[in-house]
């Protein structure tokens, strides 16, 4: 389910018909590019498989991250802006993306 805004998606929600331990999950390889914007950043997501939680950090830097803790479903898109001083370069080095399946 999604709510939009002036055709912008304020919130969203993905129902499962099981609990999340349940879920039958693969390992997805998270595809991530960082690009400029003039206000910052922008990260892209993509998967081919579901990516449940997905957690993205930084390794102790002071990134502001306008949304974690999500869910990227297969061959979808997930983008979300960055503000932080370090450099593109910088923020790619450190660049962490956890989801379910690393916690078991």
């Amino acid at each position: 389910m999604e709510i939009q805004k002036n055709s912008i998606v304020a919130a969203e929600n993905i129902l499962y018909f099981v609990e999340p331990k349940e879920l039958m999950l693969d390992k997805p390889d998270i595809h991530a590019k960082i690009s400029t914007t003039k206000n910052g950043y922008l990260l892209t997501l993509s998967s081919y498989k579901l990516a449940k939680n997905i957690y993205v950090d930084f390794e102790n830097t002071d990134v502001m991250i306008s949304d974690n803790f999500f869910d990227l479903l297969p061959a979808e898109q997930k983008t979300i802006e960055l503000k932080s001083v370090l450099t593109i370069e910088e923020l790619n080095k450190k660049l962490k993306l956890k989801s379910l399946i690393d916690s078991y």
